[in-house]
Parts: C-alpha cells; sequence; structure tokens
C-alpha cells in the first residue's frame, strides 16, 4: 500500500525532472541508497559526494554530510567532513544517541558522524575506522591486511544493543 508522504516526495524526484543532478537542497545526481530513522531519512546522493537528511514530511533536504553546503560538490579534495565514494549510511542510536555510520568505499574508510542533533554541516566526524585520520586514503593504511585497515568497505550497520560496527570489508573479502 502506498504511503502519502513517500508519495509526494518521489513526486518530486522524479527521474525525468529536471531537477535530476541539480545541486540544491531537493536535486540528486545518482541517489544510492536510503536510510531510515523515527524522525528523517537520509539519502546517499553519490554523483555529488554527499547525503542529504530529510524530515519524514518534507521535500527539501535539512542537512548535507559530505560538501560545505548544498551547492557544492566537490571531488578530489580529501578533508575531514567530505565524502569522496559514499556508499552506504546505517542510522543507530548508541548509548542513547543518534550516529550516522558512512561507508566511503574509495577512501577506504567507514566515517561515524556522532550526536546528528548537534551536527552541523561542515563538522568532521567523531570517528573514523581504516583509516590513521580523516584525511588518509590507502588501502589498509598503506599496509599489508591488518586489524585496522580496510579495503573498499560498503557496507556498515551496528547492533542496537550492544552498539558493536560490522563493516563489510569488500576487497580484503571479510567482515570486521
Amino acid at each position: 500500500h502506498s504511503n502519502d508522504n513517500f508519495t509526494d516526495i518521489q513526486a518530486n524526484w522524479n527521474p525525468d525532472s529536471e531537477l535530476t543532478g541539480t545541486l540544491s537542497d531537493y536535486g540528486f545526481n545518482s541517489p544510492l541508497k536510503m536510510a531510515l530513522s523515527s524522525d528523517h531519512f537520509w539519502v546517499i546522493d553519490s554523483g555529488n559526494y554527499r547525503i542529504l537528511r530529510y524530515s519524514n514530511s518534507g521535500n527539501y533536504a535539512k542537512q548535507v554530510i559530505g560538501q560545505p553546503d548544498f551547492l557544492h560538490n566537490y571531488t578530489g579534495r580529501l578533508e575531514p567532513h567530505s565524502l569522496t565514494s559514499p556508499y552506504d549510511i546505517s542510522i543507530h542510536q548508541i548509548d542513547g544517541v543518534k550516529n550516522a555510520l558512512i561507508a566511503d568505499t574509495h577512501t577506504h574508510r567507514v566515517l561515524v558522524f556522532g550526536s546528528l542533533k548537534d551536527y552541523q554541516t561542515g563538522d568532521a566526524p567523531s570517528k573514523v575506522f581504516g583509516q590513521n585520520s580523516a584525511e588518509d586514503y590507502w588501502p589498509n593504511r598503506n599496509n599489508d591486511i591488518g586489524a585496522g585497515g580496510l579495503n573498499s568497505p560498503i557496507s556498515v550497520s551496528a547492533d542496537p544493543v550492544t552498539g558493536k560496527i560490522a563493516i563489510a570489508d569488500y576487497s580484503n573479502q571479510r567482515i570486521v
């Protein structure tokens, strides 16, 4: 059956629309995946190297992760707040705080943006998995396969009870 809010929003995101790919708070360039929470939904806008947060009842994004604002899609510049190839997002409550877990595949890292309630566009991640810092990008931290490195993470999730994070480390052919 149809959800009226989803139907309205879907009409605004018609792939044949002139809005597709527009850099704004309502256009996409290759939307890839979504994550839902009780009050928002998140869309990976992979062609614009960002993630957009929408309220469940709105047609315009309220927040952007991975770019300095809604009007830019910088790529090739690795900064603490930037995304170069977002491939998966998972929203989880860990210790009563809502977090976004983002697999940024081609920079071989998973970023955690903690306390989404307090997040401001341009904030750096609160935690980085797979690299020594948010500015690093080498597979396996430029080493052999090891406990701390990642090589093309494509999926991330967290146990809602324990807060343990699981990452599908694609090119290393493992789950960590």
